[in-house]
């Protein structure tokens, strides 16, 4: 018996009948196997009431039994650190974190603008994600630098997926396009930053994965072409056919985006609340941005009040905001956030003068995330290139499984 990651360097005299003549391959834990390592490590460590194990499987889709070893030692690790008798799923979180994206770099000293702007962009990811039909549900949306990001969102799948739909694609092209859209919005287009580069290198990937190898393109037809495929070295595709697939991928990706477009500007006091809760807490988990928003349902005017809040609209659409350096809602939903910031800190926001201040990167083969990058890392993702360029395995496993 005999093990290797590269039978194909094996000499064929090793393989020949007779010899090592079956092979046996042991592919990546599924949820269910994911699920029985995470109770074996577990067993035997005191863990804290909140502790989720079907949510950390569910989010660690591509980890091997090592990884998963490595996620609960990093947890034990940092509850030793500050003194805890159990590991909570904070804890766990923080180590997940870690493992993806890097350390957080707390030496970093943003100005107040930065930190603006990308708790608008994240919050813009979050609230598309969140309204989306098809899309992943939401784990958490952060400020937090890590590695080569300056802040990102995380998504987690309900159940490992070995293919995906065109309403699921759809939806992460439009998820990926949240954060230049939410920046242009509130700071105009001028303004918009380079952090929205490796969101639009996912889409622009997702995109053209459509048109060139699903046939989702009615444009292009039910055809599988070739023209970046090694195999065939991109014969027999002629120069009309790669312009009309660079059109319909960039039709693909305007449409997306006026659609992205449209939905912020109709609920962008919901954007202002999220964001300005992101500036003050750095990190909001699924329960607390749905919190968030249920507040805005109940506060909203039903009509006659200003319409960038509003989620009935049924007139024509707003006035853009584009140039506009904040909503008019701005004001509101900045209130509304800091009450919830003071409830959750066990405090009185009717008897309060705090404002908000800012003082305060696919799917992958583990989790879906976006992010802005940080323009001083050269614009590229570095360690988080790993976390995100790997969103290319999604499909890839997708178009595995189908083929």
């Amino acid at each position: 018996m005999a093990a290797t990651n590269l039978p194909e360097s094996l000499d064929p005299a090793l393989k020949r009948p007779g010899r090592f003549d079956r092979q046996v391959a042991v592919p990546l834990p599924d949820i269910k196997g994911r699920r029985d390592i995470l109770e074996y490590y577990l067993s035997d460590k005191p863990l804290g009431p909140d502790v989720d194990r079907e949510l950390m499987a569910r989010q660690t889709q591509g980890f091997s039994g090592a990884d998963l070893s490595n996620l609960i030692n990093e947890g034990a690790i940092l509850a030793a650190k500050e003194g805890s008798d159990a590991i909570t799923q904070r804890m766990l979180d923080w180590a997940y974190d870690k493992i993806l994206m890097g350390v957080e770099r707390k030496s970093v000293k943003r100005t107040l603008e930065a930190r603006r702007r990308t708790a608008f962009h994240e919050a813009g990811h979050a609230l598309v994600a969140l309204v989306t039909p098809g899309a992943s549900p939401i784990h958490k949306a952060t400020i937090v630098p890590r590695g080569h990001a300056l802040g990102m969102v995380t998504q987690v799948g309900r159940e490992d997926e070995f293919s995906i739909n065109r309403q699921q694609m759809l939806a992460r092209i439009r998820v990926c396009m949240g954060g230049t859209v939410a920046e242009e919005l509130v700071f105009g287009s001028d303004q918009v930053s380079s952090g929205a580069t490796d969101d639009l290198r996912q889409a622009t990937s997702m995109a053209r994965h459509m048109v060139t190898e699903c046939g989702m393109s009615s444009v292009i037809g039910p055809v599988y072409v070739a023209a970046n495929d090694e195999r065939h070295g991109g014969a027999g595709i002629s120069e009309a056919t790669r312009q009309r697939v660079d059109a319909e991928v960039a039709a693909m990706l305007g449409e997306a985006k006026g659609a992205v477009r449209a939905l912020l500007t109709d609920r962008m006091q919901d954007l202002t609340v999220l964001a300005e809760a992101l500036l003050d807490r750095e990190t909001l988990t699924r329960d607390e941005i749905n919190t968030l928003l249920q507040q805005g349902d109940q506060q909203t005017p039903p009509s006659g009040g200003g319409g960038a809040g509003r989620r009935d609209h049924d007139g024509d659409q707003p006035p853009q905001l584009e140039g506009v350096p904040a909503p008019a809602a701005a004001q509101v939903a900045s209130q509304r956030a800091a009450a919830f910031v003071l409830e959750s800190r066990g405090g009185d926001s009717s008897s309060s003068d705090e404002r908000l201040q800012c003082d305060s990167a696919t799917v992958d083969r583990r989790a879906t995330m976006y992010g802005v990058v940080d323009p001083a890392d050269g614009g590229t993702p570095g360690q988080g290139e790993v976390v995100t360029a790997a969103g290319a395995s999604q499909w890839e496993t997708a178009r595995a499984g189908t083929s």
